[in-house]
């Protein structure tokens, strides 16, 4: 028979490794930077995407990493002109809450998007190999 083992869903599904103390499991576990972002990354998704089991969450991002690390750069520039976007929606939206007041908080946060916008497309920029050009307008 087949019986399948109940995962916890808010708790990782941690393997101890053969002679390794309960200590040293969960110090290795603790002091894995792909754990420990899919723990923090996944509090932010909770609001937008509801209840996600934190194992197969990890498991996704361990799945992105490794594509990474193996020069496979899709995910990562996918998540980069998606931030871009967004970005340029937030300097968009504050820069009109700002108004006509050149000294309001709201232009001085525009302005601050507008500027990780711009890193953010030179960072992908970077990672294609291409160079950032003016356009024909400008």
């Amino acid at each position: 028979m087949n019986k399948e083992v109940t995962r916890k869903p808010n708790a990782f599904d941690i393997q101890q490794a053969p002679g390794e103390s309960d200590a040293q499991t969960t110090a290795r576990t603790a002091s894995n930077g792909v754990t420990r972002g899919a723990a923090a990354a996944r509090a932010f998704a909770i609001p937008v995407f509801g209840a996600i089991d934190l194992t197969a969450y990890e498991a996704e991002i361990r799945k992105k990493v490794s594509e990474a690390i193996g020069g496979d750069l899709k995910a990562v520039r996918e998540m980069l002109l998606t931030q871009a976007n967004t970005l340029d929606m937030v300097f968009n939206r504050v820069a009109l809450m700002s108004g006509d007041d050149a000294d309001s908080e709201y232009l001085w946060l525009a302005l601050q998007a507008q500027s990780q916008c711009y890193e953010t497309i030179r960072t992908l920029s970077e990672l294609g190999g291409y160079e950032l050009e003016p356009s024909e307008d400008q």
